[in-house]
């Protein structure tokens, strides 16, 4: 390696005399663990030490001028290569970053600092500087860059994310008011047709009714008989839809009260019995001894869905019979599970159409349905309401050779106190009954504006023996109430000039035994919350449109155990 000119800085001209020969510099260069290089006047190395030997792994020859920047990477060769040449033209500070191929076979960063070399003459002579090798810290710095640009794109995702949500939360809540909105339409459309419905019903059931009891050819009686089975059917259409409407909306409470099963059992026999009679069918019941005597459940709902299924079974049997089996599949201290068998031997049913017999309006039902006189809400209706009250339903069945159909329900245990209570109100509403069955006159209010809704109630209620006086309107009705005494206001709840409920309201604030008359709803409305509203009110019950003239009559009847009792 040529001896470099006389490496001085003009300001340190004195420490010459310190330094006795090249050969003391290269030993004391040598020495330096750091990689140490001098960079000539023309830009290229004239000068490197053993330790960047070490460290490349090249030959010397092969490293100075500008061989050594071979091994720099390419990545920074030409900005390496220029910062070098500067440092020198410029005169100033070398400081650069590099990657250099090592002994090791990789490339390794290395951080380059230099400063002027001057001589005795204030001349130039090149650039002394040091290399320290950085990779740790630079890899440590790219981790870190990463890890922040995967912060950053974590945040962008994030946002873009929550963006999305948002827009979808609005999307979400403008279809859900959308739906609420059609929900509603929904119920107030059902509601209104319901109401009209109903009261065309109450007067065309009521009217045959009235007509039955009457003197009637043959002929007429089966025509009668005819008009009033099908505007029952209708009904029960109407009622089928409107519970499935509720189920649907969740506006359906299910309760939780003591009754026996086996009672439930005998009650819809001898209501069915008749009817299979009447078309030859031999309708047969069988309770399990194992069966709780008193369960706590939904009767009302169990009922709903047996009366289905059995209704069912009479109306798709020719010939043969129907056998209703009631069995215990198990019983603990604190739950019974019982199952409900209804098996006929009517039409059957295909595997194909099993698949889809619990679903409502399906195209494949209506070849049956047709020919049976249905609308099949009847059995979507009760695999709804079984699934509420916890239970499943399935059917056995093929075409021609009858259907089986299996619902198996839990129920709580009840408590002593329950059973108890159970009695009890057995006991006094049979006694109730008993005592309503005189002739007992009642003093009634009939507030109606329907002509064949008045004459329906009126002709009821001189039948079983009650006065009747009958006003059109909720005006009407309030001053009638004011002026007379009255054991019972039959109020309608639709009435021109003022309405059923608004008319309760201003009875309910006359002073003395006005204010305290017993008021008995009729509404065509059957939603809950109508209900609701007659009892808030001010009402004392209700009585569903079309007017069940056995309810009626039990209404009364219980109102005369009352009194009597008083």
């Amino acid at each position: 390696m040529p001896e470099p000119e006389n490496i001085h800085d003009p300001a340190n001209a004195n420490q010459t005399a310190a330094v006795r020969n090249w050969a003391d510099i290269l030993a004391i260069a040598d020495a330096i663990p750091t990689p140490l290089l001098v960079v000539g006047r023309d830009g290229g190395i004239s000068f490197f030490n053993a330790a960047w030997l070490r460290l490349t792994g090249r030959p010397l020859a092969g490293e100075l001028g500008r061989g050594w920047l071979s091994g720099v990477h390419e990545e920074e060769r030409e900005a390496t290569d220029e910062a070098f040449g500067q440092a020198v033209q410029r005169r100033e500070a070398l400081d650069v970053e590099f990657r250099i191929l090592c002994a090791d076979g990789e490339h390794r960063w290395m951080h380059a600092q230099g400063v002027p070399l001057y001589s005795p003459a204030g001349d130039l002579a090149g650039v002394v500087g040091s290399c320290v090798d950085v990779s740790d810290r630079r890899r440590l710095q790219e981790e870190n860059d990463r890890y922040f640009q995967d912060l950053e794109e974590a945040k962008q995702r994030a946002e873009t994310a929550a963006s999305e949500l948002i827009i979808q939360a609005e999307e979400l809540a403008l279809a859900r008011n959308v739906a609420q909105k059609a929900t509603q339409t929904k119920s107030i459309f059902l509601a209104n047709m319901s109401h009209e419905m109903r009261n065309s019903m109450n007067g065309i059931l009521g009217m045959t009714t009235l007509l039955l009891d009457t003197t009637l050819t043959d002929d007429q009686r089966q025509y009668v008989e005819a008009m009033h089975e099908s505007a029952r059917h209708l009904v029960t259409e109407l009622n089928d839809l409107l519970e499935l409407s509720k189920i649907e909306e969740g506006q359906i409470a299910m309760r939780a009260e003591p009754f026996s099963p086996r009672e439930v059992a005998n009650s819809l026999v001898l209501l069915f019995g008749p009817e299979a009679e009447r078309k030859g069918l031999h309708l047969t019941t069988e309770v399990d001894w194992r069966v709780p005597a008193i369960v706590i459940g939904d009767e009302p709902r169990l009922r709903q869905v047996l009366t289905n299924l059995l209704s069912n079974a009479i109306k798709y049997t020719e010939q043969g019979e129907i056998r209703f089996a009631v069995r215990s599949k198990g019983t603990t201290a604190q739950r019974s599970l019982i199952q409900f068998e209804v098996k006929d031997t009517g039409v059957g049913i295909s595997e194909e159409k099993q698949r889809t017999l619990f679903e409502a309006w399906r195209p494949e039902h209506l070849e049956t349905e047709r020919r049976f006189q249905g609308s099949g809400l009847g059995l979507s209706l009760t695999w709804q309401l079984i699934a509420r009250m916890m239970g499943k339903i399935w059917v056995e069945s093929q075409p021609s050779q009858g259907s089986s159909f299996h619902i198996v329900l839990p129920f709580t245990a009840p408590s002593e106190e329950q059973v108890t209570e159970y009695h009890s109100s057995r006991r006094a509403a049979h006694s109730g009954v008993i005592a309503g069955s005189s002739g007992d006159t009642l003093r009634v209010l009939l507030a109606e504006d329907s002509r064949v809704g008045q004459l329906l109630v009126t002709r009821l209620l001189e039948k079983w023996g009650h006065d009747c006086s009958v006003v059109a309107s909720g005006v009407d009705a309030i001053e009638a109430a004011r002026r007379n005494e009255w054991d019972l206001i039959l109020m309608d709840v639709q009435m021109p000039e003022m309405d059923g409920w608004t008319a309760t309201r201003a009875i309910r604030k006359l002073p003395g035994p006005a204010g305290q008359v017993r008021i008995l709803a009729l509404t065509a409305f059957a939603m809950e919350e109508d209900r609701r509203k007659c009892l808030e009110a001010g009402m004392n019950g209700y009585l569903s449109k079309p007017i069940a003239p056995k309810e009626l009559k039990t209404a009364l009847d219980g109102l005369i155990a009352e009194r009597r009792a008083a």
